[in-house]
């Protein structure tokens, strides 16, 4: 059970942890988790040896991560995202991760249970070959990729291969009538 946290998330997310309290990120008081969300360019090595600092202390708290999106597109091309700074702190830390976004199968797993749907019946559509399409289709969710946001055409030279591919989700509609009337 957490009671206090270091929340290393947009200011906008803090709500959305309800009764853990957010131990102010100056202070050097213990916690039970060090949370790591996506804070694009907000991070920086200050933010990221804080997040250190926490995960030293004895005990030590249990790092949780958001998610692991490798990277994103953003107006100057592509950034990293929250994993590269995950994977730093568990190295330096020695601790593993706690993943409770995506591409971790739980995340998909309570999708599924929350819509109440089969991963049969349910389809994946992103543009991130790794963290939409590889992740959903080991959960047994047919995985759509869209040529669109940070995806790249390299994307498809590798090991994953998606159910389908479409330029774009606005192509869904004409692709879901198409693929209907073959059935």
């Amino acid at each position: 059970e957490l009671h206090s946290a270091a929340l290393f998330v947009p200011s906008g997310t803090k709500q959305d942890f309800g009764d853990i309290e957010s131990i102010p990120l100056d202070q050097d008081a213990a916690v039970d988790a060090v949370i790591i969300g996506d804070l694009g360019e907000a991070w920086d090595f200050r933010s990221l040896n804080r997040a250190f600092g926490f995960l030293m202390q004895d005990p030590a708290p249990r790092l949780i991560a958001l998610g692991m999106t490798r990277y994103w597109r953003g107006r100057g091309g592509l950034q990293l995202d929250v994993a590269p700074f995950v994977k730093a702190l568990e190295h330096a830390a020695s601790c593993e991760a706690v993943v409770v976004g995506k591409p971790a199968a739980a995340f998909f797993e309570s999708s599924l249970a929350s819509l109440g749907c089969s991963a049969g019946q349910t389809l994946m559509i992103g543009d991130d070959i790794v963290g939409d399409i590889d992740a959903a289709q080991r959960c047994g969710i047919r995985g759509i990729q869209v040529r669109t946001g940070k995806f790249r055409d390299a994307d498809l030279g590798g090991a994953i291969k998606p159910y389908v591919v479409l330029d774009s989700f606005a192509d869904l509609p004409a692709w879901w009538a198409e693929s209907v009337t073959e059935s």
